[in-house]
């Protein structure tokens, strides 16, 4: 039978693979939007399903993670832990961020057909591009002390 560790082990990687590659992907997206303007459009479409999985990886890694130290009790509080802990609380003060302010901020800055991005519009987009950039590293710092740890 499963234990409980090997459970809440499956739901972490479940939310590791929805957290990690949605904040890839939606990055890598809006990467690409932002050197072709073009493409915005396309990437705001897109960007509300991605965050969506993101959010369900967040919630997930979150709770599987505190019922792993509360339930389970099998993670020691060495510093790396506490470096892993501090930046998923800077990924939960991140978000919430991105997706309440920057985001829509640029989205409804955003040039409309063929008109020319405004210099609001581009403040907006480097604002936001720069947080998804902080965030998804985190990400990425977190999944390497995951695997160290």
């Amino acid at each position: 039978m499963f234990s409980l560790s090997v459970v809440l082990t499956l739901v972490h990687l479940i939310g590791f693979a929805l957290g990690v590659g949605g904040a890839t992907l939606k990055l890598y997206m809006l990467l690409q939007s932002a050197s072709d303007l073009s493409l915005i459009s396309s990437y705001f479409r897109t960007a509300r399903t991605i965050t969506r999985l993101i959010v369900l990886g967040i919630i997930l890694l979150t709770v599987s993670g505190l019922a792993m130290v509360v339930l389970v009790g099998a993670r020691p509080f060495t510093a790396l832990f506490i470096i892993k802990l501090l930046g998923v609380g800077a990924i939960l003060i991140i978000w919430p961020l991105i997706d309440n302010v920057t985001e829509p901020r640029a989205r409804i800055l955003a040039p409309q057909g063929a008109e020319a991005p405004n210099a609001q519009f581009r403040s907006a987009l480097r604002l936001y591009v720069t947080l998804e950039i902080v965030a998804t590293a985190l990400f990425y710092l977190i999944t390497v002390i995951w695997v160290v740890f």
